[in-house]
């Protein structure tokens, strides 16, 4: 699966442009009434399976850190970003690029020329999504079919909150006028307790905006990554100082609390590393018989309770610096995530989370 298998960056696939003076007048306000939008759809891509968390800022056209998709009887899931449209108008037609899959370890943006992807070109239209997919050589085109499905999933909307006193700004989201009391006041209690780590001073968003304000620099995004079977997973990207990082809350909203790594596996970290040391092997293709040092800070993987739940298995998202030496341009963006499936995981799983997750 690898879920959003690079960064969920903040730097936009954007192409084209407007003039300052047409987008004015076509875009008054980029975070006004209906202009913010996250959705989860459910149909199909070429026939297969398919869910989707799209967000997308119409006035702007902003990726809101891009959209993510899977299907149902796949692992990966795919990153991509819709492009700048011709106009900021409801119901055009838009065009995504796909974000590839990283396999090497240190990826040098800077001296790539822009990458050939595959392509979705799409209209949303009331609770619909049309359109056709085209693969990268263009001789695969597939119908794109999906209806907004909110019955294993929370309706959210996003939201845009800037501090007046600050200057500090994020766009995240929070639950629909549609989700219940109970859920709703779990999912705003537990993300600002998540991106405040818990400071017991911070008490509303202004609160933490002054914060962030104080110690970073720029906007984040706390964003949707899966949101199915019950489970809300919100990734925080932002910068700090040069370097992105992404963190992760994992939200079991049919039981209401907080999943970590503790709650899925015994606390048997050796074989976990192994398991994480053959999985990022594999992924980037690193050559037998050399130690881990050779790439990263230590021989032996670390377990990270940096995760992701998925529809598949568990993300293990190492940022910047905690794996290896940041020490040149490339560096900078570069997050190493490693996958494990449920079923690699079975023999460690506790339980309840076995249970939680339908596995006999």
């Amino acid at each position: 699966m690898n879920k959003i298998i690079c960064c969920l960056g903040i730097a936009c696939l954007l192409m084209g442009s407007v003039s300052a003076s047409a987008q004015k007048k076509m875009c008054p306000d980029p975070h006004g009434p209906g202009q913010d939008i996250y959705k989860h759809y459910k149909g199909t891509l070429g026939g297969k399976a398919v869910s989707l968390d799209l967000r997308y800022g119409y006035c702007g056209g902003s990726n809101y850190g891009g959209s993510t998709y899977y299907y149902d009887d796949n692992e990966r899931t795919t990153l991509f970003y819709i492009y700048e449209p011709k106009s900021y108008e409801h119901g055009v037609t838009l065009t995504a690029g796909e974000q590839q899959e990283q396999t090497n370890i240190w990826e040098d943006y800077k001296d790539q020329m822009e990458p050939v992807m595959p392509t979705w070109e799409f209209k949303i239209l009331g609770n619909k999504l049309i359109g056709k997919w085209q693969s990268d050589d263009k001789k695969i085109n597939s119908d794109i079919e999906l209806d907004e499905d909110y019955s294993r999933s929370v309706p959210m909307d996003i939201r845009f909150i800037k501090d007046s006193t600050s200057g500090a700004s994020f766009v995240g989201v929070k639950p629909a006028a549609t989700v219940s009391k109970k859920n709703a006041d779990f999912i705003e209690g537990e993300q600002l307790k998540f991106v405040s780590s818990s400071d017991e001073t911070i008490k509303t968003w202004p609160d933490y905006l002054r914060y962030y304000a104080k110690n970073n620099s720029g906007m984040f995004y706390f964003m949707p990554v899966y949101n199915d079977n019950g489970f809300l997973v919100l990734e925080k990207n932002l910068r700090i100082k040069k370097l992105e990082k992404n963190y992760y809350l994992n939200l079991d909203v049919n039981n209401r609390k907080q999943v970590t790594l503790n709650d899925i596996v015994i606390s048997d970290r050796k074989k976990l590393s192994a398991m994480l040391e053959t999985a990022v092997r594999k992924k980037y293709n690193l050559e037998a018989g050399k130690k881990l040092s050779t790439w990263f800070i230590n021989d032996q993987m670390p377990v990270t309770d940096n995760i992701m739940i998925g529809h598949k298995g568990i993300v293990f998202c190492y940022n910047p610096g905690v794996i290896y030496n940041v020490n040149h341009d490339k560096d900078e963006n570069n997050v190493i995530r490693v996958f494990l499936s449920y079923g690699q995981l079975s023999k460690i799983m506790k339980p309840d989370f076995r249970r939680r997750i339908g596995m006999k």
